[in-house]
């Protein structure tokens, strides 16, 4: 498994799961799916679009984690975020003091949605957190949002309507990185290069195009994945296989903490130069804790009216080791 970290040399604009009316919100987390749709139609053009070798390159990929912020704070030395874990730190679950903590900070815990390595790695242990560093949010200085005004003009009344989009700038030591489990890293690299001409997100014309570096996981990572738990949490998009989906269903004991969200919008093909709807689907969201390990699979959500080719969701996770910490009275 490797991490590829990128930097970006402009905005980026990644779209909300939520939008509001005349309002297209972005956010600071690159869903797996999206860093997916990227990798596959760099491949596409790189193999002039051959079914046969990009299916082949969809199967290489077997674990994709969402894209998350990262800063450096020294040469090659970083500060990585990850999903703020669905499940309540051990702070507010112990007997004595637990709950008035919960009371306390529970605004906190909602609104931070992101938490540094050092603190993810005490929650994923079952560990108590500085709980202080929930109200800082410290990753919200890396970035700044700015909302840009557009107008569209109807081609028959010559009505003007006016809505915003939101643009999302980084800090020059900051950007935004992804695991990848891969079988083949120089096919990857090849990609990469190509996906950072084009680009990631929407507005490509003008957003999203980055630098990136690939390398080993450090021991950063490998503390994580020697964690001792007894369940599982999730860094990326998750949509069970037909095999284990009676293990992740909601009368099954296996789920601890969830999300789903849900995952719909247009097609994007480097083949065809016009767009469909693709089907909707919902999928487990990043920091959702299990009881046993997920794997994921690909879901096929081509429109029935589209035949180029098929269009593909990617619902296989990555998982990290976590220790469930059962609330005591």
């Amino acid at each position: 498994m490797n991490i590829v970290r990128m930097r970006f040399k402009s905005a980026v604009r990644i779209g909300a799961d939520q939008q509001g009316i005349g309002k297209e919100k972005t956010q600071e987390i690159i869903h797996s799916d999206t860093v997916f749709s990227m990798l596959v139609n760099a491949y596409a053009e790189i193999v002039n679009n051959k079914n046969s070798e990009i299916e082949s390159f969809i199967q290489s990929i077997e674990g994709l984690s969402s894209g998350f912020l990262f800063e450096e704070i020294l040469e090659g030395k970083y500060v990585y975020y990850l999903p703020r874990p669905l499940l309540y730190p051990p702070n507010f679950l112990d007997s004595k003091f637990g709950l008035e903590r919960k009371k306390e900070h529970i605004k906190h815990y909602k609104d931070c949605f992101f938490i540094e390595y050092d603190e993810f790695l005490k929650w994923s242990s079952g560990r108590n957190i500085d709980i202080t560093k929930l109200e800082k949010s410290s990753y919200k200085r890396l970035y700044t949002i700015r909302l840009r005004p557009h107008h569209v003009r109807d081609r028959l009344t010559n009505a003007t309507t006016i809505y915003h989009i939101g643009e999302m700038f980084l800090e020059q030591n900051s950007g935004i990185y992804f695991l990848v489990d891969s079988k083949d890293l120089e096919i990857l690299d090849k990609v990469l290069h190509h996906a950072s001409i084009n680009g990631i997100g929407g507005r490509r014309c003008s957003l999203g195009s980055f630098e990136y570096k690939i390398d080993e996981l450090d021991n950063i990572w490998k503390n994580i994945f020697a964690i001792n738990g007894n369940g599982f949490i999730i860094i990326s998009l998750f949509y069970p296989h037909e095999n284990e989906r009676d293990d992740f269903t909601i009368k099954k004991d296996n789920i601890f903490a969830y999300e789903l969200i849900p995952r719909k919008g247009w097609i994007f093909s480097s083949v065809v130069p016009y767009q469909f709807k693709r089907k909707s689907c919902w999928m487990f969201s990043e920091g959702s804790v299990f009881g046993k390990k997920p794997n994921g699979s690909i879901v096929d959500v081509t429109p029935n009216a589209f035949s180029a080719h098929k269009i593909y969701r990617f619902g296989r996770c990555i998982s990290l080791p976590y220790r469930i910490y059962k609330e005591v009275h």
